[in-house]
């Protein structure tokens, strides 16, 4: 009797495990505006990151990842379709993805996963159409609260969950202890410096003692919000580990860009395509067959789009993408990248949409300001295109001049080498011009596009994308 018994208990277990999805399950976490050196696992800095790092330490670390761009719309439709801004058409100039784009959620979905994006960031909602495939959307202020609240409603299939965290965002948070603010600064030094981008931008901030003493309070304050943005990390991570939901999870974490302190002379993201922008943090926790390793071969955050549907076992990625690596490699096939940034002042014409035309226009304002204390000398506007193929990098901008930097011994960008390599920059050309020679055009399905509601205006006014009323 006690064998049969035996016997019936493991035919039971045994049709259990066969009747349990095995399929993985997808977490993506956007620390928004998070630049790579301000993670502590890359080394630069000591502890803002506790909760990335662990993932970093039993996963995979890519240390030199790039977005395609350095705003949030455009490189979170980079991230969610695996093209590059030129082939999504996600800008300045179209501030809507088009119905025809397939996006990874819509991938998931239609193949059984349960799909759920839950964003402090107004952009990430459907009034901009960049996520369509998610079965539930959330805008919210508090991200890590909306968490319980689906895990309470959801079903046994597995899931896509992608939370975006904005704590890094410009304005900076005034916190009264803050460890990362510079040897003997207070809160109430952090209170009387500026706050707005157009007291340090062109200013000689790396330069002037004041300046450099102000913006480094200003990284400070930063900083800070880059550690509250990871202990949301690290709540989510509790959350589905509590609710028994980190098995056969896999576990993406990276930046839509990052964040100027000083770097030509910039403050802020409303600028360019220089590697304080474009390096973003990538960590990758639950790949399967993948060993811990930190990986330095470039990859970008298109290569997210083809690694999920690869894990997912959705067939062969799109022509042209490729998935992340998961190991090093002897001699790793070379990874070009691209990075774009388009001048809302030479964008001509207006949104269909009124609140966008709005967007739009206050972005040209903005940039004008911004200008106001620049100099021609410092070349920071106008459209611009980056070519990246270790270790060089090529930037084309207005009047189609070349500029070229050896980004592996001057990662800071601090010398342009373009005189003295000739060669290399004629050859980068000819290599951009064949790599945007096979990129497929932005589709331009006509569509009306419906204003935002209030909630998400007052958020994007809040944040400099609005006018006032």
């Amino acid at each position: 009797m006690v064998r049969v018994l035996l016997v019936a208990a493991l035919l039971a277990g045994g049709c259990a495990a066969e009747s349990r999805d095995v399929r993985p399950s997808f977490l993506i976490v956007v620390l928004d505006t998070t630049r790579r050196d301000a993670v502590s696992a890359y080394g630069a800095v000591q502890g803002t990151t506790p909760a990335f790092d662990a993932l970093a330490a039993a996963g995979l670390l890519y240390g030199r990842a790039y977005a395609q761009a350095s705003w949030t719309l455009p490189s979170h439709a980079t991230l969610f379709t695996g093209l590059e801004s030129a082939a999504h058409g996600v800008s300045w100039e179209r501030l809507w993805a088009d119905e025809e784009l397939v996006m990874l959620a819509e991938r998931l979905r239609d193949a059984g996963w349960q799909t759920v994006s839950i964003s402090e960031n107004p952009w990430i909602t459907p009034h901009f159409n960049v996520t369509q495939g998610f079965d539930r959307i959330t805008y919210t202020t508090d991200a890590v609260g909306e968490v319980p609240k689906w895990i309470a409603q959801r079903s046994d299939a597995p899931f896509f969950l992608f939370v975006n965290v904005f704590d890094a965002h410009h304005p900076y948070a005034v916190r009264e202890q803050n460890r990362f603010l510079p040897s003997g600064s207070t809160a109430a030094d952090a209170r009387a410096i500026p706050e707005d981008l157009e007291s340090y931008f062109c200013r000689g901030a790396v330069r002037d003692p004041d300046q450099a003493k102000s913006l480094g309070v200003f990284r400070g304050l930063y900083l800070g919000d880059v550690n509250a943005a990871d202990a949301k990390l690290g709540q989510l991570r509790t959350m589905l580990r509590d609710a028994d939901l980190t098995r056969d999870l896999i576990t993406i974490v990276t930046s839509d860009h990052g964040e100027a302190f000083g770097e030509h002379d910039q403050v802020g993201h409303l600028v360019g395509v220089s590697e304080a922008l474009a390096r973003v943090p990538l960590v990758v926790h639950g790949a399967p067959s993948a060993a811990p390793a930190r990986l330095d071969a470039p990859v970008q955050l298109a290569d997210v789009y083809a690694s999920v549907l690869a894990w997912a076992g959705l067939g062969e990625p799109p022509a042209g993408r490729r998935p992340l690596p998961l190991r090093a490699a002897p001699v790793a096939p070379a990874r070009d990248v691209v990075v774009h940034w388009k001048d809302p002042a030479q964008v001509v014409g207006a949104s269909p949409s009124k609140q966008l035309s709005h967007a739009l226009r206050d972005g040209r304002e903005r940039l004008a300001k911004l200008r106001e204390a620049c100099t021609a000398g410092q070349d920071l506007f106008g459209s611009r295109t980056a070519f990246i193929r270790l270790p060089w990098k090529l930037v084309l901008g207005p009047a189609d001049r070349a500029r070229l930097y050896d980004v592996v011994r001057d990662p800071d960008e601090r010398r342009d080498v373009a005189a003295a390599h000739a060669d290399v920059v004629a050859a980068l050309r000819g290599a951009l011009a064949e790599h945007q020679a096979r990129q497929p055009p932005p589709p331009r399905t006509a569509a009306t596009i419906p204003e935002p509601p209030a909630d998400v205006r007052e958020r994007l006014r809040a944040l400099g994308y609005l006018d006032a009323p």
